[in-house]
């Protein structure tokens, strides 16, 4: 009798330990979907506040006189013309793959975003996606234009979904 509750005190440690850890699993998941939510939220804001706000209304501090060159010259050219990096990278991504090679910046500047990209920047597609992929995965995201110069983008893009813009961008409104 002993031996058999000895036996089942076992079993019922080995399966406590086994919902702990599935406990522990779940989570990390539960706070990884939390965190994607949180983010996609936040770019459906985004997203919601640029539908809504006129294309001609103010998006950041323009300065047409602008002596910079390189990237921070075309930082500065997409926060002005479309205010959020996020919104940005929508013109450039003709395909809607979620990700840019060379080629594709070339043409989604060029045709997206109608920027002269060579004049303005002094720089090769090439050079510009080199100096945007900080993760050397030879191509880009909009998380990794919206990581390119984040100072610029805030002073020269777009003012913040505002609390009206973010209600009537939520789902079921």
């Amino acid at each position: 009798m002993g031996a058999a509750i000895s036996q089942q005190i076992l079993e019922l440690q080995g399966e406590e330990q086994t919902a702990t850890a599935r406990s522990q699993e779940l989570e990390r998941e539960v706070k990884s979907l939390d965190q994607s939510y949180k983010r996609y939220r936040d770019l459906c804001y985004t997203y919601g506040a640029a539908i809504l706000r006129t294309p001609d209304g103010f998006l950041g501090a323009k300065s047409e006189d602008s002596k910079r060159r390189g990237i921070e010259a075309l930082v500065e050219v997409l926060a002005n013309r479309f205010g959020w990096p996020e919104v940005a990278f929508l013109r450039l991504d003709r395909r809607g793959a979620g990700r840019l090679g060379a080629q594709e910046l070339r043409m989604g500047l060029l045709l997206g975003a109608k920027v002269d990209f060579p004049a303005v920047t002094g720089l090769t597609a090439e050079a510009l996606l080199a100096a945007i992929d900080r993760r050397g995965a030879g191509f880009i995201t909009a998380s990794d234009l919206a990581a390119c110069r984040p100072e610029l983008w805030k002073s020269c893009g777009a003012r913040p979904p505002e609390l009206e813009e973010k209600f009537r961008a939520s789902p079921g409104v």
